[in-house]
């Protein structure tokens, strides 16, 4: 089976600033959309943000295929809200060259509500 994860380089990055260029990809959700029809216009991605990791995630192999973080982006309308990302594609990633295209999900604390969409992360050093 092919890995899709992260590698030990990311682990540096943990407590530092990394930045997601979003991408429309099939839309992005937003809670306000849930249970109406929606355009694509409804579905644009937000704009490009930044975030602090907090940890990387694995699964039950070790993998490491993901992280969890707290959006700090004056400029986002998510300021200070939750980020969680898993990779997508097969293949073994870092924030400084190969970079990950992410799922990523935005969520208040203690909320089943979500902004849903997909980016590739990179380092602040190779925006």
């Amino acid at each position: 089976m092919m890995e899709k994860s992260l590698d030990d380089s990311c682990e540096k990055y943990i407590n530092k600033l990394l930045y997601v260029e979003t991408h429309y990809g099939w839309g992005w959700s937003y809670p306000e959309n849930k249970g109406k029809e929606v355009s694509n216009l409804d579905m644009e991605p937000i704009p490009d943000f930044t975030f602090r990791l907090l940890k990387l995630t694995s699964l039950e192999d070790n993998s490491r295929r993901g992280g969890i973080g707290i959006i700090e982006d004056d400029a986002c309308k998510y300021n200070g809200l939750r980020i969680s990302f898993t990779t997508r594609h097969v293949g073994v990633f870092n924030f400084d060259s190969e970079f990950p295209i992410c799922n990523i999900f935005i969520t208040e604390e203690n909320s089943d509500d979500h902004v849903g969409g997909r980016g590739e992360i990179r380092s602040i050093e190779n925006v």
